[in-house]
């Protein structure tokens, strides 16, 4: 039999008075400006080429795992989408997408074989809709609830044809409104 033990995660929201504004590539005030004008999800521009590659490769379904860092300023997250991860052990359909366990197994590669801080985890998913309207069906929402539960977890589904995008954040599948940009928010740390 198995002892179940319910614990909190070790994976947090890393406050913004820990943000590495160090590392940014942006001018300080220029990022605050884009703060300011709702733009809460970053992506790094090859994350994003990657996951339109990725979407553009068949006319079935596919899908993967967003990879970076969640911080909280004031009440909202601020996402940096640093990395995607997909693999080709999959099952998909014209209508549906099944990722596998072995998908898990690498992104979590990834993150154990990461140096410097702030560490980097598994923001959430993104998956297509080939030549649909992007929306977040009853599967996916449960998809969501099931597997991305937290507040800060993100959801994207994309039409990589008609290039409509969708994001989704927390265990409730909300439509997130605000604004998305594209850069390479961080410089890599100096390794040692």
């Amino acid at each position: 039999m198995i002892d179940w033990k319910e614990e909190e995660p070790d994976i947090q929201v890393i406050p913004f008075s820990e943000f590495p504004l160090d590392r940014l590539t942006l001018n300080y005030f220029e990022f605050i400006n884009y703060i300011n004008k709702n733009y809460f999800i970053f992506f790094h521009p090859s994350a994003w080429d990657k996951m339109w590659q990725h979407g553009r490769s068949s006319f079935k379904e596919v899908g993967g795992l967003l990879i970076g860092f969640v911080y909280q300023y004031n009440d909202h997250f601020l996402w940096y989408i640093e990395e995607i991860v997909y693999n080709n052990d999959f099952e998909h359909s014209f209508s549906h997408v099944v990722l596998y366990p072995s998908l898990w197994q690498d992104a979590n590669a990834i993150i154990l074989n990461q140096q410097g801080n702030p560490e980097k985890f598994i923001l959430g998913w993104y998956h297509t809709h080939p030549r649909f309207t992007p929306f977040f069906s009853n599967t996916d929402q449960n998809t969501h609830r099931y597997f991305f539960n937290f507040d800060y977890s993100l959801g994207i589904v994309f039409d990589p044809y008609s290039e409509q995008i969708l994001f989704y954040i927390g265990g409730n599948t909300k439509l997130y409104k605000d604004k998305f940009l594209i850069c390479e928010l961080l410089r890599k740390e100096d390794r040692v």
